[in-house]
């Protein structure tokens, strides 16, 4: 008599846990897809038509371009629309208004498109009505792009409505106007004013088309925003209490919509009730057309819209279209009339032109965003989904269940392998899930459109099919079925094929990290390791030398020692700079493929170093002279060697644990952070051989932690020693220690999860990694890095008071070995679950080889553009970091620097927040420094009474007080700018505001723009001088520099080439005050009192420095 089966027993074995693993995760992925598909599909939608408009663009090339377009209007338009696409960021303005994208009601506020795509093109189309006037009218839009490489473009097409209803339409050519920098001060008149003079303003050229693939669709349909709405303003002249009272209209459907929406205005708050579905109160200080999907609750006959409104100060009044779509065009519409009935079965009044408060009412602008839904509606929405995604999930495992004893009876076989090879046959429909809830993020698609009952249909059949095949295949094939895959296994398990695959990656590695290694100019921290690197030629050890100090480095000890071999051997330029930290990076690829064939098998060694090689954040860092290259090395070698040390449970290998503690010296002084690597490696030792203590008794432990115990002390104390006393004022991020930051309420616990876990090349790695800390906890390799991943993880968040993507970096290459190793095991179980049986296992096959492509290709960008999991604000922003992603800008120091370098006056004063950059680049020091961040670390000399620059020493512009003090100097000032204002900080905001708003932009490049002020603010008649020429003779002659300023004497002739300054081709590219001495006219309004706001609000008086230093 057989044994009866016993299912939980069978599910807590090897083959029944991946079964379930298999059934149950198909299960809940099907299940919310029907959840999207059914119950909530994703909002509709759309593409902009552009029609013959062409994509235009400035002649020179330029991130960062100022476009103008001059419409003349007979007449007070009655409707106008704009539509734009650009690349990749774009600010629209209509009479030096912001044309806001969420709320065109709202002139005043300020709008900004950043786009959520890596060389994508960003698209709007929003109601301009009420920013246009009779006469000139003036289109502005500044165009940024934030990928690379390519020019900053745009294309646009819009249309003005008469009084009469003549259409009149204009689009982007050559007729538009395009410069580099605005050429004006924001004080007296905004580039983006109408009465700008834009005449010596160059041309736009043509430029090639764009890929239509890669231009976002707009979330409402083109032909709503293309036309005004043709619903009349209707009244209730007789309301119930306080003005309040209902709008009803009951219609049917007409044939052939495939779309429906409304549109809907009212003088006062209003909520709306359709087939009663609750879909929102509005509450407008001024009547503002708002656009409600009503597709998914509209019914073929008898549809009820009720809307209640309350009247503010007046009767209260509607104006209402229901427009039914179809192929994108409008096919029929049910607008506000007289038809609409009100309480008491009364009709309602049609007012058309409605004299209201003394002002004329018109049509309401139009928002450029559908209404999202309510919470009442979004919770009903979310039960359902729930409810219907545990019933899809409970229907799939029944019938596994079912399916199952079906297939046993049939072939005679056991209920256990029945239900392996079963469970095998749900993988085509679990990938295929996957793929499709994937594609919603990629940019090539639109979102909705991978979500389509067909598409749900079809994953139901994919569960029917195989099973189908199945059960009508009658013997079992030979084992011959997969000889050539077997034989190709052996041939690359062995020394020769593993090593020669692992070769290629590893070069291939390189040739990724040496590949536009000095596009880019060296940011802030790589300039600062590189001036610690000049400290090991002048001095023997990394240190930098200003006045009378010498300050030693006192954390990332060891990076400048390589940096030092690569200059001594390949010379002083930056590509040898950024060498060791290229070569580092592609060593921990060829580290990973040796890490994992000794902790798992081949492929998984070989898979983690392709994924590495190609990895967006690897590939970044690798090309970066900061730290985390060299460290990330070191850390991934020690938690190796450590592993190799404890594989004896209760022992420890002398051998590799002196190895584990000398390289755990290399990384900590690479960066003290990794100091909880000590405290993270001790409780995995403790969790993976639970109850064996025999280690503690080993004198390799004890003789181990004096050495490590040693240089960290030592290290600790350098940091307070060789500092000189009473020189550093406030504090930097390498004082920073480790705290209980998690008590903190301003601490984020999940930073890294939501920056990085779950963004695009990292998703599908945690997902696996869960998979196998859920289903291959066993496995002893898995174990240890779990433990490991986790533990550096919850270090970094919730004990380090500070946030970074680079803190990630060093343990990702965890994440990468972790999931391959998870992938494989689990492709493994799938192997044997099939056995020999011809249809599962070509299906499990086919499958696993799928979920790798899949795998691969969202961690490397191959194929795949999901680069919508980035985080999006509310107003559909999104700040995209440059290591996630390939082809994104870096900032760009050194053209910043040659510019104002090569143009540079006797006299004159640089102001740089871009301190060292200018320094490297420029071959000079700047003479001030802006650090109004009072918190971040600064220097007091006593000699000369004031605050410093804490690593060039120069004078810190710290206040609004300083900047003015200053510009009262009257001298001509440089100001480099590099990134986007800190919010929040007020004396940040007032100091630089007062440049911007005074001085002129005179170079634009990415995430760097050069101000300058010439000095005068009222002069009788104003000499705009070209910055590229030398001084005039009617300039009075300048100030002398000042006794402070620090200059490195630098050896250049033998350092490095003479740079070379790229000089302004085409003068009409930059406006025409750069090279040409005006008068004053009247559009300059250079008389006009100089527009300067007193600071709001207004602050108390500030201490005398005297008083601050006796303080002091």
């Amino acid at each position: 008599m057989k044994p009866s089966f016993r299912f939980l027993q069978w599910c807590q074995s090897r083959p029944g846990g991946t079964a379930l693993l298999f059934v149950l995760t198909t299960g809940m992925l099907v299940g919310y897809y029907g959840w999207l598909a059914l119950v909530a599909p994703p909002p509709p939608t759309y593409y902009l038509d552009f029609g013959a408009a062409q994509w235009i663009q400035a002649s020179e090339p330029s991130d960062n371009v100022c476009f103008r377009k001059n419409l003349y209007l007979s007449e007070t338009p009655k409707y106008a629309w704009l539509q734009m696409a650009g690349i990749d960021g774009f600010r629209i303005s209509v009479n030096g208004k912001q044309a806001t994208l969420g709320q065109a009601a709202q002139p005043g506020v300020e709008s900004e498109v950043l786009s959520l795509t890596s060389g994508g093109n960003e698209s709007v189309i929003c109601d301009i009505t009420h920013y246009l006037l009779q006469g000139t009218n003036t289109i502005a839009v500044n165009v940024t792009r934030g990928s690379f490489p390519g020019r900053a473009k745009l294309v646009c097409r819009g249309g003005v409505i008469d009084q009469s209803g003549k259409l009149s339409e204009f689009s982007s050519d050559k007729s538009w106007r395009v410069a580099l920098t605005p050429g004006t001060i924001p004080a007296l008149i905004p580039w983006t004013d109408r009465e700008m003079d834009d005449a010596r303003w160059a041309h736009a050229e043509v430029a090639p088309s764009e890929r239509t693939g890669l231009t976002q669709p707009v979330t409402l349909p083109p032909v709503l925003l293309q036309q005004p709405v043709k619903g009349k303003w209707i009244i209730d002249e007789r309301p119930g209490p306080v003005r309040n009272t209902i709008f009803q209209r009951h219609f049917d459907a007409p044939n052939g919509n495939t779309d429906a929406w409304l549109q809907i205005a009212a003088n006062g708050n209003f909520s709306v009730i359709f087939n009663g579905h609750f879909l929102g109160d509005f509450t407008d200080s001024s009547p503002t057309i708002h656009f409600l999907h009503l597709k998914r609750w509209m019914r073929a006959w008898g549809n009820d819209l009720s809307v209640q409104v309350q009247g503010l100060d007046a009767l209260p009044t509607l104006i209402a279209e229901v427009c039914f779509l179809s192929g994108g065009a409008e096919a029929a519409s049910i607008v506000s009339d007289h038809d609409w009935v009100l309480p008491n079965s009364r009709l309602a009044t049609t007012i058309g032109s409605y004299n209201y408060a003394g002002d004329h009412w018109g049509l309401p602008s139009k928002t450029a965003s559908p209404a999202g839904l309510p919470s009442v509606e979004a919770t009903r929405q979310t039960i359902a989904g729930i409810i219907l995604m545990l019933i899809i999930a409970a229907a799939i495992f029944l019938g596994w269940i079912w399916s199952g004893r079906l297939l046993a009876k049939r072939h005679k076989w056991e209920i256990g392998r029945a239900l392996g090879i079963d469970a095998t046959l749900h993988l085509p429909a679990l990938v295929a899930t996957a793929t499709l809830l994937l594609l919603r993020y990629d940019i090539r698609l639109r979102p909705d459109s991978p979500v389509k009952v067909e598409f749900f249909l079809g994953l139901v059949a994919m569960l029917i099919l195989p099973r189908l095949l199945a059960w009508a295949s009658r013997k079992e094939p030979g084992p011959s079925l997969f000889w050539a895959w077997e034989r190709w296994r052996g041939w690359a398990s062995s020394q020769n094929g593993f090593w020669l695959a692992l070769g290629v990656i590893v070069l291939a590695s390189l040739a990724m990290r040496l590949h536009g290694l000095t596009t880019f100019s060296l940011d802030q921290d790589d300039i600062l390791i590189r001036n610690y690197t000049m400290g090991i030629f002048d001095r023997g050890y990394p240190s930098l030398s200003f006045y009378n100090h010498v300050m030693r480095i006192t954390t990332y000890e060891l990076v400048p020692y390589p940096i030092a071999l690569s200059c001594f051997i390949f010379g002083w330029s930056d590509w040898a700079f950024l060498l060791p930290s290229a070569v580092f990076g592609t060593l921990t690829t060829l580290l990973l493929g040796l890490m994992g064939r000794n902790l798992f098998d081949w492929r998984t060694g070989l898979l983690a170093a392709l994924i590495h090689a190609f990895n967006p954040l690897n590939v970044f860092w690798a090309q970066h002279l900061f730290h985390p290259s060299q460290d990330q090395f070191f850390a991934i070698l020690t938690i190796w060697l450590f592993y190799r040390a404890i594989r004896q449970p209760g022992k420890l290998d002398g051998k590799y644990f002196y190895a584990v503690c000398f390289c755990f010296c290399l990384t900590y002084l690479s960066w003290e952070g990794q100091f909880f690597l000590l405290p993270v490696l001790a409780v995995t030792l403790m969790l993976m051989y639970p109850g064996r203590w025999g280690w503690l008794w080993e004198p390799h432990l004890w003789i181990g932690l004096i050495v490590v115990g040693s240089v960290v002390l030592i290290q600790l104390s350098l940091r307070k020693m060789v500092a000189p006393g009473y020189i550093f004022l406030g504090y930097g991020l390498n004082l920073l220690t480790p705290s209980l930051y998690f008590l903190n309420p301003e601490s984020d616990p999940f930073y890294y999860f939501s920056s990085v876990l779950v963004t695009e090349p990292h998703v599908l790695l945690t997902i696996l990694c869960i998979a196998g800390a859920l289903f291959v906890w066993r496995n002893l390799a898995m174990r240890y890095c779990l433990l490991v991943f986790v533990g550096l993880l919850l270090c970094y968040s919730l004990f380090l008071p500070v946030y970074s993507i680079r803190y990630f970096y060093f343990y990702q290459a965890l994440l990468i070995l972790t999931a391959c190793g998870a992938f494989f095991l689990l492709w493994d179980r799938a192997r044997e679950l099939t056995l020999e049986w011809r249809v599962p296992r070509l299906l499990a096959w086919g499958s696993g080889i799928a979920a790798l492509l899949l795998v691969l290709g969202t961690a490397t960008e191959t194929g795949f553009k999901v680069f919508r999991l980035s985080e999006q604000t509310p107003q559909g922003r999104a700040h995209i970091d440059p290591s996630l992603r390939y082809g994104i800008v870096r900032q760009d120091t050194r053209s910043a620097a040659e510019f104002v370098a090569s143009r540079l006056r006797p006299g004159d004063i640089v102001l740089a927040n871009l301190t060292q950059a200018f320094y490297l680049y420029g071959r000079r020091m700047p003479d001030y420094a802006l650090n109004t961040v009072l918190a971040a670390r600064m220097i007091y000399l006593d000699e000369y009474q004031s605050y410093r620059h804490k690593f060039v020493g120069i004078p810190n512009v710290r206040n609004l007080r300083d900047m003015q003090s200053l510009f009262g100097q009257g001298r001509r000032i440089w100001y480099i700018g590099g990134g986007p204002v800190i919010e929040g900080q007020n004396e940040l905001k007032d100091a630089t505001d007062f440049v911007t708003e005074r001085a002129k932009i005179v170079y634009s490049t990415y995430h760097a723009k050069v101000y300058l002020w010439d000095g005068t603010a009222f002069p009788a008649q104003q000499t705009v001088a070209n910055p590229a020429l030398p001084p005039q003779p009617d300039i009075p002659p300048e100030k002398p520099a000042p006794e402070d300023r620090v200059l490195e004497e630098l050896n250049w002739a033998q350092n490095g080439k003479p740079l070379s300054y790229p000089r302004v081709t085409k003068s009409n590219l930059y406006p025409e005050w750069t090279h040409q001495k005006v008068s004053e006219p009247d559009p300059a309004r250079v008389n006009a009192k100089l527009k300067v706001q007193p600071v709001q609000p207004p602050r108390e008086p500030e201490k005398p420095e005297s008083d601050e230093k006796a303080s002091e």
